[in-house]
């Protein structure tokens, strides 16, 4: 009987952890798209996923060159963003005959390295003090 109440206590109380997770919201917004064709692409991604599926992803509207989007219920945690316009709305990068990108894109953190992004330079902390970002093409 006082093993059932452990796992009874055990179970509630993994319960009451699963519903006090700390989840945030994060504004993102790109102030500067060059024109109002098509959409901004926005991408979230943790390090285990880092530029293959994005662990979160939402579009844009642009309007008067301005696209922002809202993330909500992200748990606490360090994670990369990145954001495309994608001028066509065909849902991903075009690229020129010599591999440079057709469309603007953006990434998280300071990094201004010719090539892919790299975790290392784009990654934040999102936690309770980080409530928007802006991103600029």
């Amino acid at each position: 009987m006082k093993t059932l109440l452990l796992l009874l206590a055990l179970f509630i109380g993994s319960l009451v952890n699963a519903q006090t997770a700390a989840t945030h919201e994060l504004e993102v917004s790109v102030p500067n798209v060059t024109n109002d064709n098509g959409e901004v692409l926005f991408a979230l991604y943790t390090e285990e996923n880092f530029m293959r599926e994005p662990a979160y992803a939402k579009k844009s509207e642009i309007k008067d060159g301005k696209a922002t989007v809202t993330f909500e219920n992200i748990p606490e945690g360090n994670y990369a963003l990145m954001v495309m316009h994608d001028e066509n709305a065909n849902g991903r990068m075009d690229f020129e005959t010599n591999g440079m990108p057709k469309e603007s894109y953006a990434s998280s953190g300071d990094s201004a390295a010719m090539g892919p992004p790299m975790w290392s330079d784009t990654n934040f902390k999102l936690d309770a003090s980080t409530k928007a970002m802006s991103l600029r093409f």
